[in-house]
């Protein structure tokens, strides 16, 4: 026998840990004291040996391969050869010796594919819902200003969105040059000074019709009003909310959603000059699939619904900023996938219309199916009680830093209670690790799926088993592969999973398609208490309403449920019964949570 010890990927992963700690306890007796350290039978001939599923990929940690994979970052258009540097097969050596560096290099065939491949994944995405709409690509004139770029893409029949003064000499230049008419559509975004406003002005009274200028703050309007003397269709940029910890504070600009109705009442709506026809979102992280980003569409699509009611002119959404661009070798951007959120969204046919506010339902008289009485820990110093009856939604509620997660450390065998107990169905469980719990029917659904739930460089297939590996091993360390790859194919779609896929890298997957996998194998455990700290934090809408159903059909089955949420909406929507943390310990109950009607106000104000 041979000591070996757990790789840096597991001593990180500490919920993977906790897994393969399960695995190894019920099926190797012979367990050193160290919880890092297991005794492994040794394995000579691996050549001989069936261990699938025991097999790991090596990482690359070393210094020399960070050098490689720096040096070496796959880009399709980069070629080496004859250890010189090619670019689309064009010798850049070549072009240095004739024309010296700084050398700036614009590849014209890729500027028409990139656009046409947008043009290409919207026209799907729109095909597979009917959406009845039409897409339309603008090209931002100060991504580049030189002639022969925007000649290239102006080959392909798309818009133009400028930014500045000097952008609108570029459109007069290209309508000069017979590239362009007067019913091409010039969006014109960005701060308006003095100049920007005279020469968009220009346009419009010399005939450009589908000139629409985008308000960028209410004043931008009485400018407009003194400069245009014909009727002008006009926007609206969306100021939306920051991400927190971003550096660029770009709110500044637009105008925030609660004043835009009353704006467009006030100014727009009886206007003989100004009609109003676009809605203008900007993201300053661009699109990317977070919570941050799905939560400001839906609000951005609420306003537009609302504006829509009352302004059947408005039938525009310019949606800003851009997909992301791929800059580590960890993952891919599922770029169809998020354009078919963003067209599902304004089809209204995302996953957020499917979440709804829980039934009033009544509990009294059940035998509570979790009971917790006086615990205490080393986080925990006064006694902790509280229960959850059959098909129970208990929402643990406070403010960051409140305690909950503690609470969830203290259920899960994370940090073992000192004195107190934990009953399910009335049976006392012992809980000192994980492991004691997951046997005794409680799992947990961590906070942080990347380094908590999952093992990243893993496939889906493993990560959906780590939790099944005992009931699934046979003869010690092999594992029932047709079993396992039903139950893995049921996780896929029961939770809706999209993936290519079981032996896809979950690295490789969306975040809601990570967030899926990492419920769905809870789920699969059969457990009678899911904790579930932040379930839906950092998914996009469609996988927010893919987790709630499940959550759902899990308490529609006598499940309890202990759940914390960053958003108090979701605790409102999501909860039979709320329990308020304040310093580790409960200061309050909220019974009844359906009926109380609950706003994010009082409830925040309860949690203070």
């Amino acid at each position: 026998m041979k000591k070996a010890k757990f790789g840096t990927d597991f001593q990180n992963n500490r919920a993977n840990y906790w897994l393969y700690e399960k695995y190894s306890f019920d099926l190797h007796p012979e367990i050193s004291k160290n919880p890092e350290e297991l005794l492994w039978p040794e394995i000579t001939d691996v050549a001989k040996t069936d261990c699938r599923n025991l097999h790991e990929p090596a990482m690359k940690d070393k210094y020399i391969d960070l050098i490689e994979q720096t040096f070496d970052f796959p880009q399709d258009e980069f070629s080496v050869e004859d250890n010189e540097l090619n670019f689309h097969d064009i010798p850049l050596m070549e072009l240095i010796k004739q024309y010296g560096t700084p050398l700036k290099i614009t590849y014209l065939p890729k500027i028409s594919q990139q656009i046409n491949r947008a043009k290409r994944m919207f026209n799907v995405a729109m095909a597979k819902v009917d959406y009845k709409g039409s897409y339309n690509y603008c090209y931002c004139t100060k991504s580049s200003h030189f002639s022969f770029v925007l000649e290239e893409a102006m080959k392909n029949d798309v818009h133009l969105e400028t930014s500045s003064a000097y952008d609108i000499h570029i459109i007069n230049a290209l309508y000069d040059g017979g590239i362009i008419d007067k019913d091409r559509y010039i969006i014109c975004n960005g701060f308006k000074r003095p100049q920007y406003v005279e020469n968009i002005a220009q346009l419009v009274n010399d005939g450009f019709v589908n000139t629409i200028p985008v308000l960028d703050n209410k004043e931008e309007l009485d400018l407009f009003e003194d400069a245009f003397t014909k009727k002008c269709k006009v926007g609206i940029r969306i100021a939306c909310e920051e991400e927190p910890k971003f550096e660029f504070y770009t709110s500044r600009l637009g105008i925030r959603y609660n004043d835009i109705i009353d704006f467009y009442k006030a100014k727009l709506k009886n206007s003989k000059k100004f009609q109003l026809k676009m809605l203008h979102f900007f993201i300053n992280t661009g699109i990317k699939d977070t919570a941050y980003y799905w939560n400001e569409l839906s609000k951005c699509m609420n306003v537009y619904c609302e504006l829509k009611a009352i302004c059947p002119e408005l039938d525009s959404l310019n949606i800003g900023g851009g997909f992301p661009i791929k800059n580590s070798l960890n993952f891919e951007y599922d770029y169809e996938y998020l354009t078919e959120e963003i067209i599902a969204q304004m089809l209204g046919e995302s996953g957020f219309q499917a979440i709804k506010s829980r039934k009033p339902q009544d509990f009294d008289g059940l035998t509570p199916l979790l009971e917790v009485k006086d615990v205490t820990s080393k986080v925990i110093p006064e006694p902790l009680s509280f229960t959850v009856r059959p098909g129970e939604v208990v929402g643990l509620a406070g403010l960051k830093g409140a305690g909950r997660t503690e609470i969830f450390n203290v259920l899960f065998g994370i940090d073992p209670a000192r004195s107190g107990e934990i009953r399910l169905d009335r049976k006392k469980l012992r809980v000192r690790q994980p492991c004691d719990a997951i046997r005794g029917g409680i799992f947990l659904v961590p906070e942080n799926r990347h380094t908590q739930g999952l093992s990243l460089m893993h496939s889906v297939y493993d990560n959906s088993l780590l939790p099944l590996l005992p009931m699934l091993s046979k003869k010690r360390f092999f594992i029932d592969d047709r079993q396992g790859a039903q139950i893995v194919q049921e996780i896929i779609e029961t939770m809706q999973v999209k993936t290519p896929g079981s032996d896809i890298a979950i690295s490789k997957l969306s975040g809601g398609n990570q967030q899926k996998i990492v419920v769905g194998k809870a789920l699969e455990s059969h457990p009678k208490i899911l904790l579930l700290d932040d379930p839906t934090y950092g998914v996009d809408i469609h996988a927010k309403g893919d987790i709630t159903a499940a959550i759902t059909r899990f308490t529609d089955a006598d499940g309890g449920v202990v759940f914390v949420s960053s958003e108090l909406t979701e605790m409102i929507e999501n909860c039979d019964r709320i329990l308020l943390i304040k310093y580790n310990r409960i200061v309050g109950e909220l019974r009844d949570v359906p009926r109380l009607g609950l706003t994010e106000d009082s409830l925040m104000a309860a949690i203070q």
